[in-house]
């Protein structure tokens, strides 16, 4: 069951928030869209390539849909609110993205339009 949602931009990309109950177990996910229009001759090939770039525990970088996106979840944190784990859900995305800015851009220059 989806109990919070929030769609907002971080460092200029858009972004959906969720924080998600399922059999007791609350999640907080997150995807961000970093390139939209990717037309890939082959995708696998592509994803492969995002999914082998650094990125923080229960997070990734891949191609779905012609979008790179960068998924990541985690535990929510009681001892915040939904804000507090949405900005700490968020924060991998910022740390992650920094890291491979340049190395996104060189992989999916060839198929963006």
């Amino acid at each position: 069951m989806i109990l919070y949602t929030n769609d907002a931009e971080a460092c200029s990309y858009p972004y959906h928030f969720e924080i998600i109950e399922d059999n007791g177990e609350k999640r907080c996910t997150c995807v961000s869209t970093i390139y939209t229009g990717v037309k890939p001759a082959d995708e696998p090939v592509l994803k492969e390539q995002l999914e082998k770039l650094d990125h923080l525990e229960n997070s990734l970088f891949t191609i779905q849909d012609g979008k790179v996106i960068y998924q990541t979840w985690r535990l929510y944190d009681p001892q915040g609110d939904e804000i507090d784990n949405e900005v700490e859900t968020r924060r991998s995305f910022i740390e992650d993205f920094i890291e491979a800015d340049e190395d996104i851009r060189e992989i999916v220059k060839p198929y963006h339009l």
